[in-house]
């Protein structure tokens, strides 16, 4: 298990952003144009930037030897190689992915305003309870809102199936015992592993996956830092 961390500091400079864009594939520069805001533009080319990254490392794949794929409900798969998968997110100023031999699954999200509403909606009454548990102070009950939204994202990104599968068709829970969080399916029964990891005050972000997850390697890169290297190591280029 990996787990790549980029953090935005600052916008990647127009000509260094155009150079970047030649680096991944067609159907990825169409996606980057079609984006309004630079800054969603630039986390949608450093996504693929970092998956191709680790392709190289782990396959010695590079340029057009990569080929993408798409599952069922959308999520992206490095075809011909079933064994090596990976899952993207990104939210304010990250973009992270993991990567493993099994299914994962990971999500970050920016805590923002309070969610109540929506809770109330989509959350399951075991969830509820864990946001209204009496005495907790509203900040809390906020960043609790983001956890179990991360969570619930890391879990539907991990089965392939992503926001068609409904926010209350399964429940996430915080055991007493052990502090860990488990995930409750009456329609998926096997065992799915949660992960909480403290990235940023401002953020929550969860890793789902199909075994016990432990003796993960976690990067944190600086965006203009990882940039850098991937420029130098010019074998990842898709014009090679």
């Amino acid at each position: 298990m990996r787990i790549i961390i980029v953090r935005m500091t600052r916008s990647i400079p127009d000509m260094q952003f155009q150079e970047l864009c030649l680096e991944v594939s067609p159907k990825r520069q169409q996606r980057i144009l079609r984006f309004v805001y630079k800054k969603d533009a630039e986390r949608s080319l450093l996504s693929e930037l970092i998956v191709r990254y680790v392709i190289e490392q782990n396959l010695g794949l590079t340029g057009v030897q990569v080929s993408f794929g798409e599952g069922a409900y959308g999520k992206p798969f490095l075809m011909g190689h079933e064994d090596f998968q990976y899952s993207i997110s990104h939210s304010g100023d990250y973009v992270v992915c993991a990567f493993d031999t099994e299914p994962v699954g990971l999500d970050i999200e920016q805590i923002g305003s309070n969610q109540m509403d929506i809770a109330a909606r989509y959350y399951t009454v075991l969830e509820n309870q864990y946001l209204q548990e009496e005495g907790i102070a509203e900040e809390e009950q906020l960043r609790r809102f983001y956890e179990i939204w991360s969570l619930k994202e890391s879990y539907m990104k991990a089965t392939g199936q992503g926001l068609s599968m409904p926010l209350e068709s399964f429940s996430v829970y915080k055991d007493v015992d052990s502090g860990e969080f488990r995930c409750i399916s009456e329609a998926d029964p096997k065992p799915w592993y949660l992960r909480q990891y403290p990235v940023d005050d401002q953020y929550c972000m969860a890793l789902c996956s199909t075994h016990v997850i432990q003796d993960e390697q976690v990067e944190q890169w600086d965006m203009m830092d990882f940039i850098g290297m991937v420029k130098a190591d010019s074998r990842i280029h898709l014009m090679d």
